[in-house]
């Protein structure tokens, strides 16, 4: 098709790049039809299983967090942070001072605990604006940031 030599026109790079996206097309419509003919329905099952997308697949969000102490006259602290979510796992990542990583446990939603195995409870409070968490030693709001503000 191409000489040594030659530069490439327009038209070669067209045909070439026709030729890159359709000749897989045509193997994979191939491959299907075979499929179609020649598989079971535990066939199906197993390879619509291969194709799920992965379901470990994390939840994070930039936030603003204030970290309350429960201590007589503790500052509130703002920092930012990124809070993460996954398969009812919670990371809390506050600036660069530290980490909190939650795990659930029980049936009831909200009920955690952290890396010490102290309880960490989920209340409501903020509504859509954001969660709070209560540990045995301060709270943390962790609040949602809205662009344009």
């Amino acid at each position: 098709m191409f000489q040594s030599g030659n530069t490439l026109t327009g038209v070669d790079l067209l045909k070439l790049a026709f030729g890159l996206v359709v000749f897989p097309l045509q193997v994979m419509v191939r491959m299907g039809l075979f499929v179609t003919r020649t598989c079971s329905s535990l066939d199906w099952i197993l390879l619509g299983v291969l194709l799920l997308p992965a379901t470990g697949i994390a939840d994070s969000a930039s936030a603003q967090c204030e970290i309350e102490l429960d201590a007589p006259e503790a500052q509130i602290q703002r920092l930012p942070c990124t809070f993460s979510q996954r398969q009812g796992y919670v990371s809390i990542l506050v600036g660069d001072t530290g980490a909190y990583t939650l795990s659930p446990v029980g049936d009831a939603p909200g009920n955690y605990l952290d890396a010490e195995s102290k309880p960490v409870y989920r209340q409501a409070g903020l509504g859509s604006a954001g969660l709070i968490f209560r540990f045995s030693d301060r709270v943390i709001r962790v609040m949602w940031l809205i662009e344009g503000e």
